[in-house]
């Protein structure tokens, strides 16, 4: 597949309504930004007591599940939505 490529796909998100909330807002921040050009890094919080949780059906998480295993950003500033 090229870059330039398009591909679309459907997911399912369900989870409570402060973190679908949240959610939609990062989704927005990515989707607002790849159409004008900004290059950044962006991130949306977790609590880490557990409370923020959500199930997304028709992702694939086998496949990014090593990538995903040592998230780090290093030397870069990270956009909270």
């Amino acid at each position: 597949m090229a870059y330039n490529d398009k591909e679309t796909k459907t997911f399912t998100v369900t989870g409570d309504q402060i973190t679908i909330k949240n959610l939609e807002k990062f989704l927005s921040q990515l989707h607002f930004n790849s159409h004008w050009g900004h290059s950044g890094c962006f991130g949306m919080y977790m609590d880490g007591d557990g409370a923020t949780k959500f199930d997304v059906s028709g992702l694939n998480t086998e496949k990014y599940r090593e990538a995903v295993k040592n998230v780090q950003v290093e030397n870069m500033d990270v956009e909270i939505v």
